[in-house]
């Protein structure tokens, strides 16, 4: 006899009996892994991504709820001291199950376009049918995963069966899977016993009868079908036994053996067709093989109901339902009424007995007490005895709201978060918000009040996204966390490797004017400073927080305009430096002061946003990337005063904007670069060279991703391997590669968005180490996994790559005198720290680097061609590198930096064309070729001269002829002579230049002046000539009207 697993998965009849013992051989996935040597299995997740009440369910009987977690499906036990046990269950999207279940609907082949063999609506063939269905006969890669889905669905509903032997998850998107599961203690958790693929457009509910037998699968609005599968209890393996089309429907529940659903506006019965007789020459599991649809057939049944009357409810809007005995069931609509659905005798009687004060999300019966709990927004949770229920629905008289929701929580309804789900383990009650945050409660039942009562345990989770993680190890204390992590709103939760949480902060966020616009402020980042009681933070508005948890003070300071990507934290022998970057295209300096940061050197030399930056070498080294497509290497310098300062020494070039970056732990003067064109690129910092470079690609595939979150860990000191890990972008997986060849050592997917991990290496007592990998999502959970390992170190040459990168000390902008602070040194301060390097050993030598093609060059309106020209203000050439032209009467200074980050320099006005021949552009364009190949040619002089004299200063030095000596000597004279005249004719010319300048600056406003002058003596003479006519006028009109008289 062949045992039941992966093997024997083909087999259209599985055996009739599973063995749950028996554990299956491993799938194609895990093979691939074992073949690497390098497994990540997941052992906790913190967080749920449950919406509503179809992704939470509960089995009283034997203590254990389950609720939805990204692509997941987490069962906790609850013991009796309230200590929760967690199991997690995930299928691969290419996951092989023990049964196979032949799908109706779809086809097993996998087709060009997406297809159905049944007809659809317009609706959605016209809103879906862009990725293709996954079937089970998908060839995998060498990862074990298709090429046609590749990443994981996630999670939205699920249920338990009564008996406790299943569980059932549904999953959303197209061509969705409802994936059975054992839920034995020693079965598989990631090998489904079957896999059903019936639906076509996303599974909003699934639901077990309460004889376990039966499973109900309900598609969203989308897809409009309801299923029905026969379940066998033997093997797990399941049926389709009827279906039928249904729209409109949020929730399916089991009422007895018929099935209610429930949506908008619509509320209907259906019942199932069993067979009724048995023939002797069957066995009973003859008869569950035929439950599918007629003798001989595979086609399914049609699913029969009818609808319920609704009368007065005819505009509700049914969100929750709850079965109370085999033919009477509690409805809940968002209106706040509370209906009782009475089928005795398939009279399908529905009657509004009750009416809430506030919309209802969930509904749960106690069946021990005879109690129904509601709850719904406002975070309102309120119990009511079921006989008062049927009671009022026996009397006619008028339905009469329920007294106890006219209660004290009624004002704090908005203040509360709305409760999602409900229900009963261990007697308690199991609740969860929209906060994602679960709570189990007591609840007493009273004469005369009904109340819950404190909270007895607390499942802590975060509220928003969670954009990352940070090591607190090695620990301070004995009982301290061993990481933290802190999501958007500003929640930073501190854990142990357990699951436990240790420990919370909030960090306080000043929100924009107008937040309801969706602009709201979050945080960016946190990291630990000092110890774990210590934190410093950057929010969105660029505001930089220094926060004390020990003694319950926060400092705060603005230090960039907009978003802060990056902190970096260093210390030197007398203080602690804190370095800042933004997309503000800052970089912000400080050292601490008992609770208090200053503001030191502010760093403007990257041309766009400041993607990430940190310290290398401890704090004499600072480097820094930007989307400008460089990264810059900066050496601290001191001061003759004892001030300190980072002076940029080089500029590494790349071709496209980098994503994320990390040193090496073994290699102090190498950076790992993950770029856009989806490259991870390893740079020498001290030479600015290319050391090897790489794409992130699928072995089989070929397909490349762009890698984001790189580390770079020790595997262990036994096998000395280095594992460089990141997140993919494309398929959102976590990504392991050897550090040495770049070669894929394997693969994860985890959350569906994965925003940040990091591998912590927590120490033994027998010298060795256990790895530690944290995820965060953007679905706010956190998963931990454990990082084993079978591998052995391959010796394999790098492929190095020389690249020669030309790199210049960029020119600094004066910043503005508005918030936030700016410190930016002089060239004077700069010179005098640039010494300091000098004595070092350290050279600054800068070096031309093109201006970014990307930038577009103002262009003058038309409407300004007429008006008078304008003179810039002038300003003196720092080197030969800036050159001041003249043309078509205005003065422009070319330099590599086409603009300044805080504005472009003041102009002033000229009236008066000038014209110089001899500063001509195109003569100028030459003669800056030919300054730039003097240069080259300067340069490569220095070096040569350098190796010369070192090889004369060295003992072991060879004799040198007298007459090349002397005549060395005589070509050295006259060559420093010809370099001290052209010094000498540039300065003059700078000179002359500047004189010039001001001559025409002198002769412009003595120009204005005189015409001021000259236009208000003609106005004057004018004015006079004007008055004395008047006056003449005047006098001939007396002398006519005199004559007259």
């Amino acid at each position: 006899m062949n045992v039941i697993g992966h093997a024997a998965s083909l087999r259209l009849t599985p055996k009739n009996r599973f063995h749950p013992t028996i554990t299956p051989t491993h799938t194609p996935v895990k093979q691939a892994r074992e073949d690497n040597g390098l497994q990540l299995t997941l052992k906790h997740v913190v967080g749920t991504t449950t919406s509503s009440a179809n992704a939470f369910d509960t089995n009283a009987a034997h203590h254990t709820f389950v609720c939805c977690a990204g692509p997941a499906a987490i069962i906790s036990q609850v013991a009796e001291d309230l200590h929760i046990t967690q199991r997690l269950f995930r299928a691969r999207p290419n996951a092989s199950p023990v049964n196979v279940t032949p799908s109706f609907y779809n086809p097993s082949t996998p087709p060009n376009t997406p297809g159905r063999s049944r007809q659809t609506s317009p609706l959605k063939d016209a809103g879906y049918g862009l990725g293709s269905p996954i079937c089970l006969e998908y060839a995998a890669d060498a990862q074990g995963q298709s090429r046609a889905g590749n990443r994981g669905r996630e999670s939205t509903c699920v249920s338990l069966s009564r008996c406790g032997k299943f569980l059932a998850v549904g999953e959303t998107g197209y061509n969705p899977r409802v994936i059975l599961f054992s839920t034995a203690s020693d079965a598989p958790s990631d090998v489904p016993l079957s896999v059903l693929s019936d639906h076509s457009f996303g599974v909003s509910s699934v639901a077990f009868s309460p004889d376990s037998r039966w499973l109900c699968t309900l598609g969203n609005g989308y897809d409009g079908f309801v299923l029905i599968y026969s379940i066998n209890l033997k093997t797990g393996m399941a049926r389709l036994h009827s279906s039928n089309k249904c729209s409109n429907v949020i929730c399916v529940i089991w009422m007895g053996s018929n099935v209610v659903t429930i949506g908008i506006r619509h509320v209907k019965v259906w019942r199932l067709e069993r067979a009724t007789s048995v023939s002797p020459s069957k066995t009973p599991l003859d008869l569950e093989n035929n439950l599918a649809g007629p003798t001989g057939s595979l086609n399914p049944r049609t699913f029969s109901g009818r609808n319920c009357l609704l009368g007065e409810l005819i505009d509700a809007t049914f969100t929750a339902a709850v079965a109370v005995s085999d033919s009477k069931a509690i409805l809940c609509t968002a209106q706040g009424d509370i209906c009782l659905l009475d089928d005795t005798n398939c009279t399908q009687r529905l009657e509004r007995v009750a009416r809430a004060a506030f919309k209802i999300h969930c509904v749960m019966f106690d069946s021990k007490q005879d109690l129904v709990w509601i709850a719904g927004e406002g975070g309102v949770t309120s119990p009511m005895n079921l006989d008062d229920l049927t009671k009022s629905s026996q009397s006619s008289g008028p339905v009469v709201a329920l007294p106890f929701l006219q209660s004290k929580q009624a004002p704090n309804m908005e203040k509360r978060p709305i409760t999602l789900a409900l229900g009963l383990v261990r007697g308690r009650i199991m609740s969860v918000d929209a906060n994602r945050i679960m709570e189990l409660r007591t609840a007493e039942a009273l004469s005369s009040n009904l109340a819950l009562s404190t909270v007895l345990k607390k499942i802590p989770a975060h509220e928003s996204a969670v954009l990352g993680v940070r090591s607190l190890l090695p620990k301070s204390e004995a009982d301290s966390p061993d990481f933290f992590t802190f999501s958007a709103k500003g929640t930073v939760l501190f854990w142990l490797f357990d699951g436990t949480c240790v420990g919370s902060v909030e960090i306080p966020l000043d929100q924009t004017c107008r937040p309801e616009g969706g602009d709201t402020n979050e945080v960016k980042t946190v990291v630990p400073y000092k110890t774990d009681s210590c934190l410093v933070s950057g929010d969105k508005l660029g505001v930089l927080r220094l926060i004390d948890r020990s003694r319950n003070q926060t400092f705060a300071v603005q230090a960039h305009n907009c978003d802060i990507n990056g902190i970096a934290l260093t210390q030197t022998e007398s203080q602690t430096i804190v370095a800042t970057c933004g997309r503000d295209r800052t970089l912000q300096l400080f050292y601490e002061a008992g609770l208090d940061l200053i503001l030191f050197q502010t760093l403007d030399d990257h041309a766009a946003a400041i993607g990430d930056l940190t310290f290398l070498d401890g704090p004499s080294t600072l480097l820094s990337i930007s989307s400008d497509r460089t990264v810059i290497v900066r050496k601290m310098a001191s001061g003759e005063d004892g001030s300190l300062a980072y002076i940029p020494i080089r500029v590494i070039n790349l071709k496209a904007s980098p994503v994320s970056f990390t040193n090496v732990p073994a290699e102090p003067n190498v950076v790992v670069i993950s770029t856009m064109d989806r490259q991870i690129q390893r740079y020498d910092i001290a030479s600015g060279r290319l050391l090897h470079s790489f794409k992130a690609s699928d072995p089989a595939t070929g397909d490349s991703v762009i890698m984001s979150s790189l580390q770079i860990h020790n595997l262990d000191e036994a096998t000395g391997l280095q594992l460089l890990l990141g997140v993919s972008s494309t398929d959102k997986s976590i990504r392991i590669h050897d550090y040495d060849s770049g070669s894929l050592l394997t693969r994860e997917h985890g959350q569906l968005a994965v925003s940040a991990i990091k591998l912590i290496q927590e120490p033994m007592s027998n010298r060795s180490q256990r790895n530690h990998l944290i995820s965060c999502g953007l679905d706010g959970t956190v998963m931990t996994w454990e990082l084993f390992s079978h591998l052995r170190r391959n010796s394999g040459p790098d492929e190095i790559q020389n690249a020669a990168n030309n790199v210049e000390t960029l020119p600094k902008a004066k910043g503005t005198p508005t918030q936030p602070l700016r410190r930016i040194l002089s060239k004077a301060e700069l010179s005098d720290f640039q010494k300091s390097l000098e004595s070092d050993g350290d050279t600054v030598s800068p070096i031309n680097r093109a201006p970014s093609p990307s930038r577009v060059r103002h262009r003058t309106s038309r409407f300004s061609l007429a008006a008078t020209p304008k003179l810039a203000r002038p300003s003196l050439p720092n080197g030969m590198n800036s050159p001041i032209t003249l043309a078509r009467g205005r003065f422009d200074r070319r330099s590599s930096q086409e603009h300044s980050p805080t504005g472009p320099s003041p102009q002033n006005k000229s009236s008066a064309k000038i014209k110089r021949p001899s500063l001509d552009d195109r003569r100028r364009s030459k003669s800056t070729a030919n300054l730039n190949d003097l240069n080259n040619s300067a340069e490569e002089l220095c070096k040569a001269l350098t190796t010369f004299r070192k090889r004369i200063a060295s003992a072991a030095a060879e004799k040198l002829d007298p007459g090349t000596g002397q005549e060395l000597e005589a070509e050295l004279g006259l060559a420093l002579d010809a370099l001290s005249e052209k010094t000498r004719r540039n300065k003059v010319g700078s000179e002359t230049m500047a004189g010039d300048l001001l001559d025409v600056y002198l002769a412009k406003m003595i120009d204005e002046r005189l015409a001021l002058k000259a236009k208000s003596e003609n106005m004057e003479k004018s004015k006079a000539a004007t008055e004395a006519k008047e006056v003449e006028a005047t006098v001939g009109e007396h002398e006519r009207a005199s004559e007259l008289e």
